[in-house]
């Protein structure tokens, strides 16, 4: 294609973006603000827990949820966890060991049952991020949760807090009608080893689909 001559190059540079390229622009850099958000208070929460307010230099943060993470294969010593019924997929390291099966997804324990990782998914019929957050943080308060950090983005929610002994982490996420949701719990006393490894269960997620590709 050939370049324009000056007059059009001087009309393209002198053209308002319309209002369409304005709303387009916005919603990508409240996409990006809430991925950055995201990433960096999971990042404080995770430094602070293991009580370093110093971020390391090398620190990775979270995959972007918006984004499916290429298939590659699980990291030495891991394993992988993939769900034919909604198409999500987890790895988990070799110190929790699989479950048996149940329709709606798996679960991983340590040998003596006290921290536990689980995957699910269910479809929802109103897939209102705000309204689906507010639901799950009552059901889990009603279970004894004491909240300690709660966020949300476009298409997913987060919560963390303590149930007695045990720390939780809980996230979902929101994709083609299907939400799908990751819970690790642990000893509050084994924070230190639990809690850098959130981020790396993290990037293993890819979020199921109620309509997953066959």
């Amino acid at each position: 294609m050939l370049p324009p001559d000056d007059g059009s190059a001087k009309m393209a540079a002198t053209r308002k973006p319309s209002g369409t390229d304005r709303k387009a622009q916005r919603a990508m850099e409240d996409e990006m603000k809430h991925a950055l958000t995201f990433s960096s208070l999971l990042l404080a929460l995770l430094l602070s827990a293991c009580g370093d307010a110093t971020p390391p230099s090398t620190a990775t943060a979270p995959a972007q949820t918006d984004s499916i993470p290429a298939a590659n294969p699980p990291a030495p010593g891991w394993s992988r966890y993939q769900n034919s019924q909604f198409g999500y997929q987890i790895d988990y390291p070799s110190e929790l060991a699989a479950q048996p099966e149940t329709p709606e997804g798996r679960s991983f324990a340590s040998a003596d049952q006290s921290t536990q990782l689980a995957i699910s998914a269910k479809t929802v019929a109103q897939p209102v991020i705000a309204d689906l957050a507010k639901a799950r943080r009552a059901e889990l308060e009603k279970e004894g949760l004491s909240v300690g950090e709660a966020h949300e983005g476009n298409s997913w929610f987060m919560t963390t807090g303590k149930l007695g002994e045990q720390q939780l982490f809980e996230q979902s996420f929101l994709r083609d009608g299907a939400l799908t949701t990751v819970r690790l719990s642990y000893p509050v006393a084994q924070a230190a080893v639990w809690q850098p490894r959130i981020g790396d269960i993290l990037k293993t997620i890819i979020p199921g689909s109620s309509k997953p590709a066959q």
